[in-house]
């Protein structure tokens, strides 16, 4: 007895979005103990799918989270206020840069959550529509050519874990980036407040003192970890363009390099040269799947370039801006001899950094898949080909020379490794004009 369609299409959908939760189950662990990925993983039999629930740990989390930071920033406003009044910070340039500093920091750690919460309706919908388009590529072969999974008899689950092990590297090196940042901050604490007298008497004040300045810190490191989820649907579709293209290795029989001969059959000795020649023929239901789940992850990165285009440009803008303003701030704390001070930023700074390059990573490999898969269609023998087959062979290869795959947020840049060296191009010019402006403001008082 045959199972029903819809019951078919039921279990491949399960099957890939549990695929998907395994590849960034760690990611979602992070998030949801720093409370920024208030929804739950729900598991029945071998499935898992994302779901909300009002009374969860990860919400409970997020609240937790909010709270916490709303007090420290009640809390540190009027140090806030006396620390411009007393310091040296008496440039207006410098007193800006702070306040931005802090704003910035503030409203990822409390509006980032509240957004988040606020909208998961949203998030849920988009990651329905996610994982359907890619059971449609999944299932688009009876014999599992396209299957997305890492079970070791999957054709290509090395492809897809490798996507894994590069979530795990990322939430890694980050943990490791902020473990050196709150050992950083806590140390110099501790040491500038032993060199004053009466430290028996302050040792609750000053511990109390260094746990609210490296949670204030740890919150503002903690954005790190949202380029996962930005950067997750490109490396899933890289993947995908990945699998497309070993499938397209194996479309005529060739590698890479293969061979093309102008004959077809099966491999027959050559009487005059002493050798066996490997003739070639072309596997055109294979070619033609290949073009059309070419098609379908296309769509996928189409939609993708469109709905999250303003979280991608926010993030871009945003790490930019605190990286101008970390680099800044040091400039003063150097300029005033609090070398200590200016060294702490030095590890916010390459948490920015990290966010920025890690989305031009995975953004710039989809151009450099698309770049693979077109040299196979290349090398694709069309004297092998049908007349209408030989018409689509060379369409795709128009549109994938022609219409290059890159994410570009509104089309204001191209996301890739190069828009950092343009960032920080653009950085050190402002930092020069702000230095500038400082100096002005000096000269003049």
């Amino acid at each position: 007895m045959k199972a029903h369609p819809e019951s078919k299409i039921h279990t491949a959908t399960a099957a890939v979005e549990t695929t998907l939760i395994s590849l960034i189950s760690l990611g979602i662990r992070v998030s949801q103990w720093i409370g920024y990925f208030p929804l739950s993983i729900v598991e029945s039999k071998n499935n898992s799918k994302l779901a909300f629930h009002p009374l969860s740990f990860p919400l409970s989390c997020s609240f937790i989270f909010i709270t916490w930071q709303t007090i420290l920033l009640i809390e540190w406003y009027p140090a806030l206020i006396d620390k411009l009044d007393t310091s040296a910070l008496l440039p207006s340039t410098e007193v800006v840069s702070f306040i931005i500093h802090g704003s910035l920091i503030a409203f990822q750690a409390i509006a980032k959550r509240v957004i988040f919460i606020c909208k998961r309706n949203i998030v849920l919908e988009k990651w329905s529509i996610f994982v359907t388009d890619l059971t449609r590529i999944s299932s688009s072969d009876e014999d599992g050519s396209f299957l997305i999974s890492i079970d070791p008899t999957a054709k290509h689950c090395n492809i897809f874990k490798r996507v894994k092990v590069s979530v795990r590297n990322t939430v890694f090196g980050s943990v490791a980036l902020i473990f050196v940042l709150v050992s950083e901050i806590f140390v110099t604490f501790v040491l500038l407040s032993t060199g004053k007298k009466g430290v028996a008497k302050r040792t609750g004040i000053s511990l109390v003192g260094a746990f609210s300045l490296v949670s204030w810190n740890l919150f503002g490191a903690f954005n790190v970890f949202q380029s996962l989820w930005v950067t997750f649907p490109i490396q899933v579709t890289n993947a995908c363009l990945e699998m497309i293209g070993e499938e397209m290795r194996l479309v005529y029989g060739g590698g890479e390099g293969g061979e093309e001969d102008e004959m077809a059959g099966e491999p027959f000795p050559d009487v005059q040269v002493k050798k066996v020649v490997r003739l070639i023929s072309v596997d055109e239901k294979k070619l033609q799947l290949c073009i059309i789940n070419y098609h379908r992850t296309i769509k996928i990165l189409k939609s993708y370039n469109a709905s999250s285009a303003n979280r991608i440009s926010f993030e871009i803008v945003y790490n930019s801006v605190l990286i101008l303003s970390f680099l800044f701030l040091g400039v003063t704390w150097i300029s005033t001899g609090e070398i200590i001070a200016a060294l702490s930023r030095l590890i916010p700074i390459l948490l920015c950094v990290k966010i920025i390059y890690h989305l031009g990573t995975e953004a710039g490999k989809v151009e450099i898949n698309q770049g693979k898969i077109l040299r196979k269609f290349c090398r694709i023998p069309k004297h092998l080909l049908s007349v209408e087959m030989k018409g689509r062979v060379s369409s795709m290869i128009h549109e994938l020379s022609g219409d290059t795959l890159r994410i570009e947020p509104d089309s204001f840049f191209t996301l890739n490794r190069r828009l950092l060296t343009s960032i920080f191009s653009t950085i050190l010019t402002f930092l020069v004009v702000l230095i500038q402006f400082r100096e002005g403001e000096n000269r003049s008082k």
